[in-house]
């Protein structure tokens, strides 16, 4: 249930640890007994690490952030991430030419999906395979504790033989952030910039710097959108899987 996940579980954390640095100037008197410095701070005598006597506050702490340490939650959160989320709202904006003159927007222009073929948890994310119609990359999946909110992040290149790889633009790049309202597998509100762009003639003529930003939405995680999906993510076990609980679901 998408919904129990909106709260994750409290982490297990490790000790960090905490090195002090080296170059603090001995500006106290200290003694020396048995092969070791005594001082009230921190402080290098001849060049040799000193035993320090500080109060306990500044002992090492180890700080607690739910969200991080947790693959049990994120190992839980990638079963509700697989599947097809339909883009139900988009609005795109950019600019191009040697001065940015040449300046436009569109809203959606087809049926579009994010694709999730498979999903895994490690201790401070669940990552994702995620595509697009004609981009593919890398998608993650945190609890933001600052925030107390499900957060993504993905980055998206354009696939080989693809129309904007074969354009000449195999050099752009789709960095992603999003908010995930509801949790894992239910609707994605991102933003997403356009980097190392181009447009123009990508024939033998005159090319330019583009840039351009995306915002929009998605629905959740839904069977109804699996046919914008099943070209890039048939053939992945895990979305095979998916997409069998949606046959036996009708």
């Amino acid at each position: 249930d998408p919904q129990a996940m909106t709260e994750p579980h409290d982490a297990h954390q490790s000790r960090p640890h905490v090195q002090l640095s080296a170059q603090v100037s001995a500006h106290r008197t200290a003694t020396r007994s048995r092969g070791q410095c005594h001082a009230t701070v921190a402080l290098i005598w001849l060049g040799q690490f000193c035993a320090l006597d500080v109060p306990r506050s500044f002992a090492s702490v180890t700080p607690s952030y739910p969200g991080f340490n947790d693959t049990a939650m994120y190992t839980n959160a990638s079963l509700s991430l697989v599947g097809a989320q339909a883009i139900l709202s988009f609005s795109s904006a950019s600019a191009s030419g040697p001065q940015g003159m040449n300046v436009t927007g569109h809203n959606i222009l087809g049926a579009e999906a994010f694709c999730n073929c498979q999903c895994f948890g490690l201790d401070n994310f669940a990552y994702c395979q995620n595509t697009a119609n004609t981009t593919v990359g890398i998608a993650t999946y945190q609890w933001s504790p600052f925030l107390s909110r499900w957060e993504a992040s993905a980055l998206r290149y354009f696939r080989d033989g693809s129309p904007g790889e074969l354009s000449g633009r195999s050099g752009t790049s789709f960095v992603e952030s999003a908010v995930l309202p509801n949790g894992p597998g239910g609707p994605v509100v991102f933003e997403v910039s356009y980097v190392n762009d181009r447009e123009g003639n990508q024939s033998g003529g005159e090319i330019y710097r583009s840039g351009e930003i995306v915002r929009g939405f998605t629905g959740p995680v839904d069977c109804s959108a699996a046919p914008l999906c099943d070209r890039q993510c048939g053939a992945v076990p895990q979305y095979a899987a998916w997409k069998q609980k949606c046959v036996g679901a009708h």
